[in-house]
């Protein structure tokens, strides 16, 4: 029911006290907050922002994690036992990667290692450190073993691995 006001020519509803514009507006605002909650929700706005040129949202976990010191010698080969932060770095990249990927496999690799190619690395050393032939197997047809770490041999020396021993020979 709407009247009229004595000061001004302006409809009032009188139900609400405002003018029918403004009920309006409420009403568009209300569906505009909920477009809005609905389209930033945290599964859609990821994976909207997934095809975006920037970096992944999910990455943002690995920004932290570096790639283990491989001193090489002159015949090549890598020394791991002089370097202190081999295992340290290993085992904090193993504990950040390992719910990553068993929550997105490894589709998303490929991507994470456009942006951080010393992943790649990392990600190698973890497979034969942790024995993970299905991760080495991976890495070694998508990407092969010598582009991300020409000496994962000395790795599996160092920790004394038979079983990834015989799957590098393989």
């Amino acid at each position: 029911m709407l009247a009229m006001t004595q000061q001004s020519p302006v409809s009032v509803d009188v139900s609400t006290g405002e003018p029918p514009m403004k009920a309006q507006r409420t009403r568009q605002e209300k569906y505009g907050a909920i477009v809005f909650s609905v389209l930033f929700s945290r599964d859609i706005f990821q994976t909207i922002a997934s095809f975006q040129k920037g970096m992944c949202f999910d990455f943002r976990l690995f920004m932290w994690v570096e790639p283990p010191t491989l001193q090489r010698k002159k015949n090549k080969r890598v020394e791991l036992r002089g370097s202190n932060d081999f295992d340290e770095k290993i085992e904090i990249a193993y504990f950040t990667f390992s719910p990553w990927l068993a929550q997105v496999g490894f589709d998303r690799l490929p991507k994470l290692f456009t942006w951080m190619p010393h992943l790649g690395l990392v990600l190698a050393v973890i497979s034969v450190t942790y024995s993970n032939i299905k991760l080495l197997d991976h890495l070694h047809r998508t990407f092969g073993l010598r582009n991300l770490c020409d000496n994962l041999i000395d790795v599996v020396a160092y920790k004394r691995n038979m079983k990834m021993f015989k799957a590098l020979l393989d």
